[in-house]
């Protein structure tokens, strides 16, 4: 790193680094801080008691402000230490620990301090691209985001503890948090957007707008899309937050508050592009929690941003605060709200930012679904639609939109799929539209949602309408399987016996199929499952494990991780049992012949100083069935032959522990061999069978 003059006031005429200088400068503002904000204003819900600040927290910011400036000091960027190293360093770990611990009685306190360090560490990065900031700097910042997400994501569960509901069926997220200081509140937002700003450079934004590529487009560019480039496809309603983040912070019938959702980051950001996606990941979720816990600054930011949009001349105006929608965690009273604020300005809002607008209010949609199936299922009982204007918003739509037009081709992929979840949360228009209901005032209404349900069935087989309609028929299916067997009569539950094959066709046999985006097709593969498990697991993901593309063989493995992930988060989700019954013996006899061309067989195999080099789809591959077994060990103790094994099997994934396996692998086969001696333990204390099963691989080894 260049060696420059020191510029901070005060400081000596000695050369120092940017890193030497970000120490300083964190040093001075924390010293500085408690004149920042009024902290005796600050307050934290603990036990169900309200504990207000003594008069001696500036005394406890002081001790907290020590414990963030030895990790400050411990960060790569100033110590020249790895993250990986700094990560398991004995002092750092001691220092997260008690930031935890604090953070259960003074989250504020903690908070404050943490984002004073991001804030400050946000001046060093490169301000044309995260790329041309160094990787240390980099590291450090999602170092102290993660450790600024344990703090709150351990007094979010904690304060969920003290009284949660009734035991339900239905997993619903946790109770919001105690709000923070509108102070500090602002002053954490802020600095979350610095970061979003960062993180989003990297995206492709094409005239303002965030581009929706096809998966065809994606695959064919020089290097790979950013990773938020890729999450910003509208086809796409899976999201940075994340399906585990969800569960750890939902109310269920198997829900532990006392989860460590510590984790090693080095093995996952071994480059920049990598880094940069573990960023947006963490900063997406503290957003979560902050629309949790100050739900109105954070609608206040996104009206402020959306009446911006309605006003602007700019040819490419900032979008990045319209990721606030798609982060946040909207009840039914919130999404509302966010629906109301849409449908009432979108004809005014400027063209280049519609799609956009579009996408991010999909995910918002989702976010709700996913977080409060409950709220949706009353809906759905009601025999209402959702307040806000979601009608309203649907033929605007609609009347901007044409499945036909070439030129509308990007529009349609973020409008189209917008209107099939409006539908959704408008479940009485909806059924009537399913059922045609066409008396009295509303038949012009429903005669518009008749001829779009109609415009999807015939653009699944055209070029220019296809991508689009294959999502909102994924939609269609995936929002269907949310809802409980007692809705069976509800609209669109009702369209998927008549859709079902047509996706399926569509997404897995259709010539078009190249150009949905891979999440697209793994959404539809879960919920084809999820709708039919035994078609499903005996004919599509058959076919695609099968299939001489590698890419077609990950589709399959990651369906097979999602269902595992979700297991019986809803009661009425099909039995894995039958999935890994059909699926284990190939999925193993996949990763045994890859791991053959990697490292070679016991008999053949070399043992050379450095890792060869594996093409990159075999090597997601890998990844992807390591990932699988780490997830669900017992995929490595289904169904044995004659001609498969237990030990057969430990050898493969052990092999793939060591030279000359790429280092990536090694992490993954590093968890999948531990989640596999974790469950054989177990396991063989109450089961016979796999008792047997462990005795008979030790004897062959």
């Amino acid at each position: 790193m260049p060696l420059k003059r020191s510029s901070l006031p005060g400081s000596p005429a000695t050369l120092s680094s940017p890193a030497h200088k970000y120490r300083e400068s964190f040093n001075a503002s924390a010293s500085s801080s408690s004149s920042t904000i009024p902290h005796d204003a600050f307050s934290m819900n603990e036990f169900g008691t309200v504990q207000r600040q003594p008069d001696g927290s500036a005394g406890e910011l002081k001790v907290v402000g020590a414990l963030v400036s030895r990790l400050v000091n411990k960060l790569p960027c100033n110590s020249g230490i790895r993250l990986g190293t700094v990560e398991i360093d004995q002092g750092v770990q001691t220092t997260v620990d008690a930031l935890l611990r604090l953070a259960r009685i003074r989250l504020p306190l903690v908070v404050q301090a943490l984002v004073g360090a991001l804030e400050t560490l946000s001046k060093y990065s490169s301000s044309t691209s995260l790329h041309d900031t160094p990787l240390d700097t980099i590291h450090s910042q999602l170092f102290l985001l993660h450790v600024l997400y344990l703090c709150l994501s351990s007094s979010w569960r904690l304060h969920a503890s003290v009284a949660p509901p009734p035991p339900s069926e239905i997993p619903r997220c946790f109770s919001d948090p105690p709000p923070f200081d509108e102070s500090l509140a602002r002053y954490l937002l802020v600095t979350l957007l610095t970061y979003a700003h960062m993180v989003s450079s990297e995206a492709a934004l094409v005239g303002g707008t965030i581009s929706p590529m096809s998966n065809r487009e994606a695959k064919s560019r020089e290097t790979p899309p950013a990773p938020w480039a890729r999450h910003e496809h509208p086809g796409s309603s899976s999201n940075c937050i994340g399906l585990k983040f969800l569960q750890r912070h939902s109310y269920s019938s198997s829900q532990r508050y006392d989860v460590d959702e510590r984790k090693l980051l080095a093995p996952t950001s071994g480059s920049t592009s990598a880094t940069i996606g573990q960023m947006a990941k963490y900063v997406s979720r503290i957003i979560f929690y902050l629309s949790s816990s100050n739900w109105p600054l954070v609608l206040g930011r996104i009206k402020a941003r959306v009446s911006f949009l309605t006003t602007t001349i700019e040819e490419s105006p900032d979008l990045v605060e319209l990721r606030l929608m798609e982060w946040s965690n909207p009840d039914r009273t919130r999404l509302s709200q966010v629906i109301q604020e849409i449908s009432t300005t979108f004809l005014h809002i400027k063209r280049p930012a519609q799609v956009a607008v579009a996408t991010v209010l999909r995910s918002c949609i989702w976010n709700w679904i996913r977080s409060y199936q409950g709220e949706l299922e009353a809906l759905v009982e009601s025999n209402r639609n959702i307040e806000g204007g979601a009608e309203t918003l649907f033929d605007v739509l609609n009347s901007a939109s044409d499945i036909s037009s070439s030129s509308s081709a990007r529009k349609n992929k973020a409008f189209y799929p917008l209107m099939a979840m409006l539908l959704v949360v408008s479940p009485d228009t909806l059924k009537r539209a399913v059922l045609g209901e066409m008396a009295g005032r509303t038949s012009s209404s429903i005669a518009k949602r008749l001829n779009f349900l109609e415009s999807l069935r015939k653009g699944l087989v055209t070029s220019k309408g296809f991508e689009a309609c294959a999502v909102c028929y994924v939609d269609f299916v995936s929002a269907a399987m949310c809802l409980g067997p007692n809705l069976e009569s509800a609209g669109v539950k009702s369209l998927v016996p008549d859709i079902q094959n047509d996706l399926k066709n569509a997404l897995f046999y259709s010539s078009h199929s190249g150009d949905i985006d891979d999440d697209v097709l793994v959404s539809g593969l879960v919920g084809l499952y999820r709708t039919n498990a035994a078609i499903s697991g005996t004919t599509v993901f058959s076919k695609l494990l099968n299939d001489i593309s590698d890419s077609h063989k990950l589709l399959a493995v990651r369906a097979c991780a999602e269902i595992v992930l979700e297991g019986d988060r809803l009661p009425w989700y099909p039995s894995v049992v039958g999935m890994r019954r059909d699926l284990a013996a190939p999925i193993r006899s996949l990763l045994k012949s890859l791991a053959a061309s990697i490292v070679g067989t016991p008999s053949t195999a070399r043992r050379p100083r450095s890792s060869v080099d594996v093409a990159q789809n075999v090597a997601d591959l890998v990844s992807g069935i390591l990932n699988l077994i780490a997830i669900d060990p017992a995929f490595a103790f289904t169904s044995y032959n004659a001609e498969d094994n237990l030990s057969s099997t430990l050898v493969t994934i052990s092999s793939l522990l060591v030279g000359p396996c790429p280092e990536i692998l090694r992490i993954q086969a590093g968890r999948a061999i531990v989640a596999v001696l974790d469950h054989l333990r177990a396991v063989a204390k109450v089961d016979a069978g796999t008792l047997a099963l462990a005795n008979s691989a030790a004897m062959a080894t």
